[in-house]
């Protein structure tokens, strides 16, 4: 009885978690704000191979691409992923702007997103380009704490 009542209660919890896609949240623009604004218009080099993938974020995706994000592996394969390119080690980027999820209730910290711009793609890839948070700053420099870009992809 006691174990039963323990897995509906696991069930319960997770239900929630499994209906939600990375995609289908809201972002507020923090560009302007402290800590995140010191990245704005900063240059970085890529130090690794990265990808950058090519989504459609309808809930019944198309054959459209709508936003592209630069990913490091492991890389996720879904329905949502409609191209795959690699962005070679050398590529520069720079942020243009910087957002903040302002539904993601679950996460541990602040789910970042930051937009961004090169020279280098803007031919291909001329719709936004996005790059998860982590993948691009290790540490934003919260709390007093310095500001430290993720050197295992960036320098």
């Amino acid at each position: 009885m006691i174990r039963n009542l323990k897995l509906i209660i696991i069930i319960f919890l997770l239900l929630p978690i499994y209906g939600c896609d990375y995609y289908m949240v809201s972002f507020e623009d923090v560009s302007k704000e402290p800590p995140y604004s010191i990245i704005v218009n900063m240059t970085f080099k890529t130090k690794c191979d990265l990808y950058i993938d090519g989504y459609n974020l309808d809930s019944n995706p198309g054959k459209t691409i709508q936003v592209y994000s630069i990913k490091s592996p492991p890389l996720a394969r879904n329905r949502y992923v409609l191209s795959r390119d690699k962005l070679p080690k050398g590529t520069l980027i720079m942020p243009i702007a910087v957002k903040r999820c302002t539904d993601c209730f679950l996460d541990l910290k602040p789910r970042i997103e930051v937009e961004v711009t090169s020279e280098a793609l803007k031919q291909k890839y001329n719709l936004p380009i996005y790059i998860d948070g982590s993948t691009l700053v290790e540490n934003w420099g919260h709390n007093g704490e310095t500001f430290q870009v993720n050197t295992t992809n960036f320098e």
